[in-house]
């Protein structure tokens, strides 16, 4: 993560940082990868639409389809919402 832990958080930091992106001259591409569930957000989504050079390609790796494993690893997000955050990119 690109936040400072010792700062309060800004869900919208990252979404911030992705337009910022699109106004650096010479910067021809911008991408990221497994981004978080939890920070993937509705503004994250449209920031990387209205963005020139971010890239439209999206990598969100779901590490088990299985509530039940998810929970056994205990990752706080269930594949229901992975499957939302692909819907709504689509």
């Amino acid at each position: 993560s690109f936040a400072d832990p010792a700062l309060p958080r800004n869900r919208g930091a990252f979404a911030e940082l992705l337009r910022a992106c699109g106004d650096i001259d010479g910067l021809e591409r911008v991408r990221f990868t497994s981004p978080h569930p939890a920070e993937f957000t509705d503004d994250v989504i449209e920031a990387m639409a209205q963005t020139r050079n971010v890239c439209p390609a999206l990598h969100m790796p779901l590490q088990s389809g299985s509530d039940r494993i998810l929970r056994a690893m205990r990752r706080s997000y269930r594949a229901e919402r992975y499957l939302g955050i692909i819907e709504r990119v689509r």
